[in-house]
């Protein structure tokens, strides 16, 4: 009996053992399992991280052509601003010597007009001299006709006393 019992025993032992040896099995297989899954996840994690890396090294290479972008803008904006008060003052200076060029202009032909005045008015004298000059040549004739007549009469009034 005691025998009996022993095998008994033995046997829930064993298959106590047995129970707990595919338990042990079964764990061993889920930790292979879970060690199998842990690897890809940190291959995975890897590759995400090595992504990441990339993601982050475009993002700081798109960040800096933008910089350069922006730092561009900014510069032609300025230029722009420069070259629109160029172009303001120039179109001052234009109108400026718009307004002198006419006021000269305005200047000129008013000289033109004094000159032309005083053209005809020098004509009008001239004109006026000669006609003085022709009366008194011919009075200068007219005297000296007068005068030969007077020489003749008193040469004749001498003539005629002697």
């Amino acid at each position: 009996l005691a025998t009996l019992d022993q095998n008994r025993v033995l046997n829930e032992l064993n298959e106590a053992a047995e129970a707990t040896k595919g338990s042990i099995k079964e764990k061993i297989f889920d930790a292979k399992l879970k060690r199998k899954h842990f690897k890809a996840a940190e291959k995975e994690e890897a590759v995400l991280h090595q992504e990441v890396q990339s993601l982050q090294r475009q993002l700081r290479k798109l960040q800096d052509e933008l910089d350069q972008e922006t730092a561009r803008k900014a510069t032609y904006a300025h230029m722009l601003h420069r070259v629109e008060e160029t172009q303001t003052h120039v179109e001052d200076q234009l109108a400026h010597k718009e307004r002198s060029l006419t006021q000269t202009e305005f200047d000129y032909e008013a000289e033109i007009r004094a000159k032309e005045k005083a053209t005809t008015k020098k004509r009008q004298l001239a004109a006026q001299c000669h006609e003085e000059k022709m009366q008194i040549l011919k009075a200068q004739q007219e005297r000296k006709v007068l005068l030969r007549k007077l020489r003749q009469t008193f040469q004749k009034a001498l003539d005629f006393k002697t």
